[in-house]
């Protein structure tokens, strides 16, 4: 993923789980996040409510294996502006940190079609 944001974005911070993911938005305060829905102790759009909860808001993408628009519809609901499946990771990742830090929803084409 790191390789995708290399050249235009600065990566502030890495996060190992849901909670370090929350603590780390709290500390670096980034313009945007890039978070997987799968991640030990607290998955990514319970992570993104809390940081939600607490004031920050942070724009956010999520990158993901699960192709369940009930996923991107509940992460769109908490805010997340990008849902980046990681088969399209290499044809969608900047494109989608572009659109979200000019504050446009990017959803990958195969799931756009589903929720569509």
């Amino acid at each position: 993923m790191e390789e995708q944001l290399k050249g235009f974005c600065q990566i502030v911070a890495r996060a190992e789980d849901g909670r370090a993911l929350i603590d780390r938005v709290r500390e670096h305060q980034p313009d945007i996040v890039v978070t997987d829905i799968s991640m030990p102790r607290m998955n990514g759009i319970q992570a993104l409510r809390e940081l939600r909860s607490q004031g920050l808001k942070t724009s956010a993408i999520i990158v993901t294996v699960h192709e369940d628009e009930d996923l991107v519809r509940a992460a769109l609901e908490q805010g997340v502006l990008g849902f980046v499946l990681k088969s399209q990771l290499g044809s969608d990742l900047s494109t989608a940190v572009h659109e979200v830090l000019e504050g446009r929803v990017f959803v990958s084409e195969r799931l756009r079609k589903k929720i569509s």
